[in-house]
């Protein structure tokens, strides 16, 4: 349970709330109008092609919505109107719009592993399905994420794996890199041991591991942080400390 405006105002609380509020709802529709912008130059350089190409948009297709949710609730704090509740269907809604990018690492992880499984012909056949069956595997995530969340006995559960998920991510995302930095450092010593399209693709490779390294140290942080804050949240009952970690979830969401 959230403050009430009330409390807010009996406590004084109300003008630092709302500053904070505005801040969130500000960064939000500054968000939403960077991904237009971002989309516009997207489609006019045709950076789709590619499965990792494809997941990033995918992934961050689905921020704007939760932006909207964000700058909705925003405004009603803002407004006064904390009184104000979603349909269940529309916060489902949001529950599975939110999810993706939590999951990004996942994704991100599972395309090098194609990548570095079919490094002889990754860079000519492109082979969409496999960043189409990520993203349907992003989508049933974020659905059973939802339906977990509806069940807050469920939300801890959630919170270790999504944890331990993400480490292991991380740590299979390193050993990727490795091997590709292996592979590279092989080509060096015995000169044409792999064909022109195996050397560029390992060369990608590496070059888009240097390329996500701090992308990724994102991915592994904030989701954490979101999910933590989620955690602390479900377990913590005073609500001045829930309101915080809400604003705290909104602005790593944000970020």
């Amino acid at each position: 349970m959230r403050l009430d405006d009330t409390t807010l105002y009996k406590n004084g609380l109300y003008p630092y709330f709302a500053v904070v509020f505005s801040i969130i709802t500000i960064l939000n529709i500054l968000s939403i109008l960077y991904y237009f912008f971002n989309l516009y130059v997207t489609f006019r350089v045709k950076h789709f092609k590619t499965n990792i190409q494809i997941l990033h948009q995918a992934i961050y297709a689905t921020c704007p919505f939760t932006s909207i949710f964000i700058i909705i609730d925003g405004v009603a704090n803002i407004l006064g109107k904390r009184d104000f509740n979603l349909p269940f269907a529309l916060n489902f809604f949001r529950t599975v719009m939110s999810c993706p990018p939590l999951f990004a690492l996942v994704a991100i992880m599972l395309e090098r592993i194609f990548a570095t499984y079919y490094i002889k012909d990754y860079e000519r056949e492109r082979r969409p399905i496999i960043g189409y069956s990520i993203i349907l595997l992003l989508i049933v995530m974020s659905i059973g994420t939802a339906f977990i969340f509806s069940y807050p006995e469920l939300v801890i559960v959630f919170v270790v794996c999504h944890l331990s998920l993400n480490v292991i991510c991380y740590v299979v995302s390193l050993i990727t890199y490795r091997i590709n930095r292996k592979y590279y450092y092989n080509n060096r010593e015995r000169k044409h041991s792999y064909s022109l399209g195996e050397r560029y693709q390992i060369s990608e490779n590496i070059r888009l591991y240097k390329f996500f390294s701090h992308y990724l140290f994102v991915l592994a942080v904030f989701p954490i942080s979101c999910t933590i804050f989620a955690l602390i949240d479900h377990i913590d009952s005073n609500p001045i400390h829930r309101e915080i970690l809400a604003i705290l979830f909104d602005l790593s969401y944000t970020l």
